[in-house]
């Protein structure tokens, strides 16, 4: 018959083809930011549909933070997924805008009192939808 194969090859290593790479695999980088739910932030904005800056109307309106990502809460407890608060996300507009208004305010550029009411402003739109649905209820079409 012939002889019996030498478990090393000519490298040396155990059962590895010569030119194989002997080097582990590369652990799948970590994700440093935690996952975010966006859903109620996202209706937000597509309702507002204007900038709460310069009032710019267009597709691709960003969402930001007026507090900072650091304050979002938990989902559910014993999570790292967070909730991303409507009440605490603006509709800006983006770069590629007229204004840049997003890019304006994580640079500091806007004035420091304008940015504090972003917050608590509410758009010609919600306070429609919201007047309609009071109406409503007191009429007794909404339970």
């Amino acid at each position: 018959m012939g002889q019996k194969r030498e478990p090393r090859c000519d490298c040396g290593n155990l059962f590895v083809k010569p030119g194989a790479s002997s080097k582990p695999r590369r652990q799948p980088a970590k994700r440093s930011e935690p996952k975010r739910i966006w859903d109620d932030a996202n209706a937000k904005v597509e309702l507002e549909a204007r900038c709460r800056i310069c009032g710019w109307e267009g597709n691709g309106l960003e969402r930001a933070h007026i507090m900072g990502r650091k304050y979002d809460q938990p989902a559910h407890t014993g999570t790292r997924t967070l909730y991303v608060n409507p009440l605490d996300i603006v509709p800006l507009c983006p770069a590629f805008a007229p204004e840049e208004c997003h890019r304006r305010v994580d640079a500091h550029e806007l004035d420091g009192p304008r940015e504090a009411q972003m917050g608590n402003a509410v758009t010609v739109p919600v306070a429609e939808w919201i007047g309609k649905h009071i109406l409503d209820y007191e009429e007794g079409n909404l339970t």
